[in-house]
């Protein structure tokens, strides 16, 4: 796989919805791409937490590649200065702390986001 996509992919993360939506072309394709990420265990999709399952549909989820060091290395950020001046610093940071929380809860519970 190429690694540029898998850069592209982490980086569509960070678009808001509305921005995503004005390219319906590409839409299957990187959904596609997220699939293939998710049965690879190299990202992880939270859905939205929500008390009527029909309003979960209206709200997307949320993208965290599971391995933060992995973000590091193909993004060519070798300290920690590069790291925190970068923009990716936020999401790298989100993506490790709930890989971490995950880790330890139960295996039968079932995880989701509240509010963005």
């Amino acid at each position: 796989m190429n690694y540029a996509k898998w850069v592209v992919l982490y980086a569509i993360r960070s678009l808001p919805q509305q921005r995503a939506t004005t390219h319906t072309k590409s839409l299957p394709i990187i959904g596609r791409y997220l699939d293939l990420l998710c049965d690879l265990l190299l990202v992880r999709r939270l859905q939205p937490w929500a008390r009527q399952s029909s309003k979960r549909l209206v709200k997307a989820p949320k993208v965290y590649v599971r391995d933060s060091g992995l973000v590091h290395a193909l993004l060519g950020l070798a300290t920690q200065g590069d790291l925190l001046s970068h923009t990716v610093a936020g999401g790298s940071w989100e993506g490790w702390v709930i890989e971490n929380l995950l880790a330890c809860a139960p295996p039968t519970t079932q995880f989701s986001y509240y509010r963005t």
